[in-house]
């Protein structure tokens, strides 16, 4: 059995993911497992829709991608 994590050092882990850090780069930084990461994050949803620390995640990495391939907003338009 896991020992319970400090609910201060949790919340500093959450802050992190929270601010655009990935689960496992936390998960390396804190020493704490991604699969607890992973559960805290699935309990953190809000009205029942997918959870927005996911979410935010992923819009940044569409966007880091987007921007990494020379895409402009021009060339959509």
């Amino acid at each position: 059995m896991t020992k319970p994590v400090d609910p201060q050092l949790k919340q500093e882990i959450m802050a992190a993911v929270k601010s655009g850090m990935s689960q496992a780069e936390a998960s390396k930084l804190y020493g704490v497992s991604t699969a607890s990461i992973r559960t805290w994050c699935r309990q953190d949803i809000v009205g029942g829709e997918m959870n927005y620390i996911v979410q935010i995640n992923q819009l940044k990495r569409e966007l880091i991608a987007f921007f990494h391939h020379g895409w402009h907003l021009q060339s959509i338009a």
